[in-house]
């Protein structure tokens, strides 16, 4: 402990300057002021009558100056405002400052647009928030799997007790820590650089892996955290943020070897729609990665891309299939990271996606989610990026702004999904190589961003967590990936499509799901061979070919 200095000792006389005003004084505003008002009491009984008479005058001249201040400002805000003066233009609000309309830019149901925002603070509550939603789904696994082999006192409640439970294996629950070497120091990072500049990160250290066969993994709760010991390849999936329970022995060492991992219980899945076998399918478009004002674009592919959206092909049995289109959502970069580094850039990649996004929504709804490398805020969840940067789309009725993530209902189906951001960065801190398998880890963990805020930015929520999956979706998807996948997982009343949308920069297609059966997904082509050809047309889904995954 350490011990508190002694009190300085009491002086023997306080100057009188240094006294307390007296009650009856005027108030003032400071301790300067009123340190003055104290020195004006002691001074004023050197002054002559006539001076102090001229002193109240003064003061009551300011009092009534200040009435009648505060009146004229009441009578102002009451009264109708005057018209401008001949001559004088009116003042206008300017386009940025206008509010965003709130029908233009939330999706139906968002819990993304209703959640409170929190003050800045420390992260920790957000994954106490985290652990104790998710802990009843994982304990509830845990116990469907493990009762049979682990005694009911081997399911500890507080990691702090697993020595307690006796010599057999125990389960304990918390939230997956990886310790990554390899992590960029980002202390050192803002130390080395120039003061002004700002931190600038490329593509590539962006994307950069980080994970190894070296990291060391714990588990922890509020009430402490152990080292866990994989055989090899059980850890290769984990990522920091992960809720799972672990199930095994306490070596020599103080380690806990892990024999088996579970993740949360699935809550009931929604049934699938009625089959509509009178009508004709109507399908769901998802497009990402459109990097407009980029020189290295397929213009020509993203012009079929727009005829085949707008019913202008000129290929009957394309136009019939994109009729059958009820919406269009953008998976977020639209506009090309790289347009900031040039002059005009930015601007004219917006003007390109006004002018694209205009025709679209001339012919059906289109939503258009900021991504990572459109000019909306870093941290998720996204704002929707601003209607005045559309001017002409933004007239449009079916043209519609909405945050990221995306949570909507269309047509009875929940639509849930991202730009690809929680997904690139569980590929950073993880070793798994393919988006559709770091998709899946993250609809089995039940919660779209594991990694943040621990690599992934986020506000840190106090009193919820807005990325735990409480409802499972029909439609789980993913934008900004090098080529299409998609898998099907079937649940207690229905099931989820989970889906990787292709960046059309890499992989220029369009993605359909049947709203009538989301097992039903076909990637639309618009690529242009090497040799010049025109590759265009359907690539089969789940209702052409057995159910399955196409990765």
């Amino acid at each position: 402990m350490t011990s508190s200095a002694p009190a300085p000792a009491a002086p023997a006389a306080v100057p009188a300057a240094a006294s307390p005003a007296p009650e009856s004084s005027l108030p003032v505003a400071g301790a300067t002021a009123g340190a003055g008002a104290a020195k004006e009491e002691t001074s004023a009984k050197e002054l002559s009558e006539a001076q102090r008479k001229v002193i109240e005058g003064n003061k009551r001249k300011a009092l009534e100056l200040r009435k009648k201040r505060a009146a004229a400002e009441e009578t102002s805000q009451t009264s109708p405002a005057r018209p401008a003066a001949p001559g004088k233009a009116e003042a206008k609000t300017t386009p940025e400052k206008e509010p965003m309309p709130v029908e233009r830019r939330s999706a139906e149901r968002s819990k993304f647009t209703s959640i409170s925002r929190a003050p800045w603070m420390q992260y920790n509550d957000l994954y106490n928030v985290r652990l104790d939603k998710l802990r009843p789904h994982v304990l509830k696994e845990a116990k469907c799997l493990w009762t049979s082999s682990v005694g009911p006192a081997g399911f500890v409640p507080e990691i702090s007790q697993f020595r307690k439970a006796g010599s057999g294996e125990v389960v304990i629950l918390g939230i997956v820590i990886r310790d990554m070497p390899a992590r960029p120091d980002v202390i050192a990072q803002y130390r080395d650089h120039q003061a002004g500049n700002g931190m600038k990160y490329s593509d590539e250290v962006q994307m950069k892996r980080m994970a190894s066969a070296d990291d060391a993994l714990w588990l922890e709760d509020p009430s402490m955290r152990v080292r866990l010991e994989f055989t090899e390849g059980l850890g290769e999936r984990l990522v920091t943020g992960l809720v799972l329970a672990a199930k095994g022995l306490v070596t020599d060492e103080g380690l806990f070897r892990v024999s088996a991992l579970c993740l949360g219980s699935m809550p009931a899945s929604s049934p699938l729609p009625a089959p509509k076998s009178t009508e004709a399918n109507q399908y769901l478009a998802f497009v990402s990665g459109l990097m407009l004002g980029s020189p290295a674009a397929d213009v020509a592919a993203r012009d079929r891309m727009v005829s085949f959206l707008t019913r202008s092909s000129g290929d009957a049995a394309m136009d019939i299939l994109s009729s059958s289109i009820c919406r269009l959502v953008v998976c977020g970069d639209s506009i090309d990271g790289e347009a900031r580094n040039r002059p005009g850039g930015v601007a004219a990649a917006l003007e390109e996606a006004d002018e694209l996004f205009e025709k679209v929504a001339a012919v059906m709804p289109v939503d258009v989610m900021p991504g990572r490398t459109d000019p909306a805020n870093y941290t998720l969840p996204q704002e929707p990026l601003h209607p005045f940067l559309f001017r002409r789309s933004r007239s449009c009725n079916g043209f519609r702004s909405v945050k990221n993530p995306y949570d909507a209902m269309v047509d009875s189906l929940h639509i849930l999904g991202h730009s690809g951001q929680p997904v690139e960065d569980i590929m950073r801190c993880s070793l798994i190589e393919r988006p559709l398998e770091a998709l899946s880890l993250s609809f089995e963990a039940l919660h779209l961003a594991p990694t943040a805020p621990d690599t992934l930015a986020t506000q840190p929520f106090k009193d919820a967590d807005p990325f735990i999956i409480d409802t499972v979706p029909h439609v789980l998807f993913s934008g900004g990936h090098d080529r299409e996948a998609h898998a099907w997982r079937a649940g207690s009343a229905g099931g989820t499509q989970i889906l990787c949308v292709p960046s059309f920069a890499s992989h220029a297609a369009v993605v359909l799901v049947n709203l009538h059966d989301p097992r039903d997904v076909r990637v639309q082509e618009f690529s242009t061979c090497g040799d010049g050809d025109v590759q265009m047309g359907g690539v089969p889904g789940a209702a052409d070919v057995a159910m399955g995954t196409t990765s």
